[in-house]
């Protein structure tokens, strides 16, 4: 996790503006709370999974199920890992990339907002559209939550 550099979140808030089809966005694009890219950090969440078919699956992206109502801290989604097929019966991990403002807040406030997003893996087996919710974001500990403020 890192605070954005000016381009790279000028560069995501223009595709966000222009409905880039695979962005997720929680906020409107038009009231950000901040222009100011040190506000804002970007936290990748790793997502293990284990698709148990013989054929395994196939489009398989992260989303973000949701985010806590009425906060606008939480702003899009980055364009997301897409894993063209899985093995069968494999562990794999796929992540889900989230832009957070963090205007004001302390460590334990980032925490706690970093906990409170809910992501599933969607793909399709067979054919059939398929979903698994990511398990353990909301118990994550302290010092399992790692992130850098430095400009990268």
């Amino acid at each position: 996790m890192s605070s954005m550099d000016e381009r790279f979140l000028n560069n995501y808030l223009k595709q966000a503006k222009n409905s880039i089809d695979n962005l997720q966005v929680f906020c409107d694009m038009d009231h950000i709370p901040s222009e100011n890219a040190s506000d804002y950090i970007q936290v990748l969440y790793a997502c293990d999974f284990k698709i148990n078919n013989l054929l395994g699956a196939s489009e398989i992206r992260s989303i973000v199920e949701s985010v806590p109502e009425n906060d606008t801290s939480y702003i899009l989604t980055i364009p997301p890992d897409y894993l063209a097929t899985s093995n069968p019966f494999k562990n794999q991990t796929i992540f889900c990339n989230v832009l957070i403002c963090i205007k004001g807040l302390s460590e334990e406030d980032i925490e706690e907002k970093i906990r409170a997003i809910d992501i599933s893996i969607i793909y399709k087996e067979n054919n059939e559209p398929k979903k698994i919710k990511v398990e353990g974001i909301e118990s994550l500990e302290s010092e399992d939550i790692k992130y850098n403020l430095q400009m990268f």
